[in-house]
Order: C-alpha cells, then structure tokens, then sequence
C-alpha cells in the first residue's frame, strides 16, 4: 500500500528480512499488528504449540509465522480448538474464556458456524465503525442527520445462553455489547424490546407497526432484507415513497452482498437522492469499509486487531476444498499488486490463525488500499473445466442485462450433470416478459469473452445456460421457507446440489415448463 522497500533494506536470509517502513504505513501497522495479537497469545495453548515466543524475538516475525502456522479453514479450527472454546475451555487459542460466538450462515445450506468473538475483537471493530462514522463526516451530507434516530436490521439481540457463553448472529452481538447506552437510548431502532424478538416475520411485522414513530436519518442492512422491510412500509402505509414517512432519512450503509440487484428497487423506494456506504463486515471483524475518498471501493482497515496475507485467487492453487495447496504463494499486505483476485486469508484477536475465510477480493489502487470484493473461492462452477468464477457470473448477467435493456436482480447459478448433458442453470428473478431464450443467449455470449476455459469448454461438451424466470420475491419466499429468513442469510450466488434440489422443486420446476414459475 505505500512503496515497497528497496532491495537496500533486507538484510540475510529471507526469514530474517527487515524491512524499513515509514512509521504510518500499512506495512508497518500490519507487523505492529500481528506483534500485538502474538504477545497476547503466547502463554495459550495454540501460542505454545507454535513458538510464538521464538516468533516475538525473531527479526521477521511475519515470515516465521508464515513458515510454522498453517493456512487453514473453518473445520479445521473448529475441530481443534473452537470447539473447546465453545464448550467453556481456557487459554485455547486466545487467552481467557470467550463469552460471545458468532452463529455465521452464510448461505441457505448447512448448519451455522460458531466464530469466537472475544472482548479485544469487539472493541477493535467499534474503532472501525468510529473510524467510518468519522470518514462519513467529512461528506455533504446534511449534518442534521447525525443527531436523527438509526435503523438498524439485523439479527436478535435475544441471544443464546448457555453457561455463561451466548450464541446469536453477529449484529446481535454488536447491538448488546457495543453500542454506547446513550446511542442505544436515544438513537437506535428498532429498540431493545423489538430487536428481541427471535422470529423474523414478527421482528419485520413490529418494526412495521412502529415505523411511523420514529425520525429515521440512516438504515442499516443487507440490501436484501432491507428492501423487503422498505417495500412492505410502503404498501401499508400506502405511500409514494419511504420518504414520505421517514423525510430525513440521507444514509443508507450496506453490506453482506452486492447491491447492484437491488438498486433498481431501492431507488423506486426512495424518494430522493441518497447517500451510499459499504462495509465489509464479517462474524471474524471489521475488514473494510467505504469512504467518501475511496470513490466506490473500499478501504482496508489496518492496524486495528486484524492481520492480513493473500494468495492469488488462481484455481491451480487450490485443491478440491478450495484449501491452499503446498506451493501455494502466500503475499502479505507490502506485496499486493492491483487488478489481481486475492483469496483472503486473516489472523485476528479472537483465535483466528491463518483463517481462509473464502472471500476473494481486488485491489485498485495498493498504495491507498482501495479495493472490491469480487467473490467467493467457493462461488464458482467447475463441471468440465470451464472454471467460471463468481465475478464472471455477475459481470456476464449484468453486462447481458445492459445488452437486452432490461434492469439487473437477484439471481443464483447451478451446476446442471445428467447422462446426456452438462450445462449451467441460471435461476433469475424478473417479470414474466423477459426472454429465457435470449438471457441464455447473451450470458453465453459475455462468458465466452470473459473465461477462455469456458469457451473451450463450450466448444466440447458444456451445453449453452439453461434460463428459468422466477417471480419477484421467490428468492426470500424460499430462504423462509427453509427457515433461513434474516439478515443474517444470503441468497448463495452458486447452489450446491442440495440447495438446487430444494428450489426447483420450491419453484415446482418441471423441464418442459417454460417461464411460468410460481413460489410454491
């Protein structure tokens, strides 16, 4: 992010480099960063099974850790030592007893991940939201806003207890142990006695009740359940536009999936201009978030609790769990090049070492550490060597879009194998009117000039996408109805072989049918 050091300041063996950074850059946050989670760690069991002591005296700490601790994922950690944390366990892979884990479910299909979140984690990620609530400050907008009240949807603060531990969604967690008693009592919405309610059709149904109470200046969401919970104020409140109800509402901060498929309806919802800030924020912290500098991306949050080393994104250097492979290269944060996909890998200050946690992201502009995420290493479809990744998927179904001079929504890719056929099947949500036959036609078309393996495979035996039409809310009627409705729950841009099964047949998908899908 600032100039890479000359060759003038490495000194010996590459495990022993020292480099020279200048006190405020990325480079130099980043190893004070991983001193600091290393020195907390030493005495814990992980920290002793690993020599972090040794790695504390080491002239190049980042390169000894890089060499001795693994690169891992989920079940691994969870396996060896999460599980123990959750089951009440001391000085495991962070020092003390972790009160708080996260329940992370990305997708609609499987059981939900426990992500310890300790007291150093929760703390760091406040000083990231002061930090973009700084940033935010220095824009146009209207000053009057900050002092006006601020919707927050997310998950229950009526977490899970058990012997002493909680359970519950990240935002949960956030809402109860993070927010200032002033804000809480004055600012924030729902509230504390809405915000419990566990059942998220009672949840939206009180917030419904109550919205015409409140003042409302910023919402914040996942663009999916917001939109829901906007288009639902509307309608029962018969209004023109939510402005109508809420006339000082100017910030809208998002995260936790792309917006592009919603802004169309978002913008229908609003009845003036409004003003848009990202954040990347997961159940393992605070990584990123956008600044009215940053010109639409975002921007890597630094020297606050979490390390960071990438590996390019390339499918030859993972296996089949999309784990990294033996001679995989592992970059740190003074190596990046922009315009690369980077799979990320973190290290934080609640027992995360090493964590592949799956996103793949781009950097713009390294000196400022500006980038997107493009993706997930798992979100992409390999059936014969076509190798399509998650951004392909997006940039084909917009840029086809843009071609047919139709509006882009939500949308979600399968593997389609049978005896006679190999082919991708594209579930889209739209009106009646669009033509399966010509979105098949130009997201063929835009694949092939963005992947060369899939026009090679296309070529062979990958047949053309097949395209079915579903209506409008199908996608958050199906999530419901598998019992993943909430904040918390993505629609997965590419279906497992499970997930596949329980839509088409949610949709009653019959492969003579042509675009008359209804939502079961």
């Amino acid at each position: 992010m600032s100039t890479t050091p000359s060759a003038s300041n490495k000194v010996g063996n590459p495990l022993d480099t020292v480099y020279i950074y200048p006190n405020n850059s990325s480079e130099r946050k980043q190893q004070k960063t991983l001193r600091k989670i290393l020195r907390k760690a030493r005495d814990t069991e992980f920290g002793k099974l690993y020599h972090f002591d040794r790695m504390l005296t080491a002239k190049h700490n980042v390169g000894l850790f890089q060499k001795n601790v693994p690169v891992t994922d989920y079940e691994h950690l969870y396996k060896q030592w999460w599980k123990r944390m959750k089951r009440g366990d001391t000085d495991t892979c962070w020092p003390g007893k972790i009160q708080y884990f996260a329940l992370s479910s990305g997708t609609t299909e499987g059981a939900s991940k426990f992500i310890p979140v300790s007291k150093h984690m929760l703390r760091s990620m406040l000083r990231t939201s002061l930090r973009q609530y700084k940033s935010l400050r220095k824009s146009d907008i209207p000053k009057n806003v900050w002092r006006k009240e601020v919707l927050l949807i997310g998950g229950s603060t009526n977490l899970e207890e058990k012997n002493g531990r909680f359970f519950g969604d990240m935002s949960g967690i956030q809402a109860r142990s993070l927010l200032p008693n002033w804000f809480k009592n004055n600012q924030y919405r729902p509230g504390y006695d809405i915000s419990n309610i566990q059942d998220w059709s009672a949840r939206v149904d009180a917030i419904i009740k109550h919205a015409h109470k409140w003042d409302i200046g910023i919402i914040c969401g996942m663009p999916n359940w917001i939109t829901l919970i906007l288009q639902r104020l509307v309608d029962e409140y018969e209004l023109e536009s939510i402005h109508e109800l809420w006339p000082n509402l100017s910030v809208y901060i998002h995260g936790g999936v792309y917006l592009d498929p919603y802004r169309d309806q978002l913008s229908k919802l609003f009845g003036k201009s409004m003003y848009f800030a990202e954040t990347y924020m997961a159940s393992e912290g605070f990584f990123g978030y956008s600044t009215p500098a940053s010109d639409g991306d975002l921007k890597l949050a630094v020297g606050n609790g979490v390390f960071y080393e990438f590996i390019p994104a390339n499918p030859h250097f993972f296996d089949d769990r999309k784990l990294p492979v033996h001679d995989a290269p592992v970059y740190t944060i003074a190596e990046i090049k922009p315009d690369v996909d980077y799979a990320l890998i973190i290290t934080n200050n609640a027992g995360a070492w090493r964590y592949l946690i799956g996103d793949v992201i781009r950097f713009s502009n390294t000196q400022k550490g500006f980038f997107k995420i493009t993706g997930r290493l798992k979100h992409s479809i390999n059936i014969c060597g076509e190798h399509v990744s998650g951004e392909n998927l997006r940039v084909a179904f917009t840029k086809a879009c843009e071609k047919l001079n139709i509006l882009p929504g939500e949308f979600t890719v399968s593997p389609m194998v049978d005896k006679q056929t190999l082919s991708h099947l594209w579930i889209i949500a739209g009106p009646k009117s669009w033509n399966q036959l010509a979105l098949s036609e130009k997201i063929d078309k835009m694949l092939k000039s963005l992947n060369d393996d899939y026009k090679t495979a296309r070529a062979a035996n990958l047949e053309a996408p097949k395209v079915i039409i579903v209506r409008k809310h199908v996608f958050s009627n199906w999530m419901s109805a598998e019992n993943k409705a909430g904040n918390q729950y993505k629609l997965p841009l590419v279906l497992s072989a499970v997930q596949q099964e329980s839509l088409l047949k949610f949709i009653r998908y019959k492969p003579a049918a042509t675009s008359d899908y209804t939502s079961g």
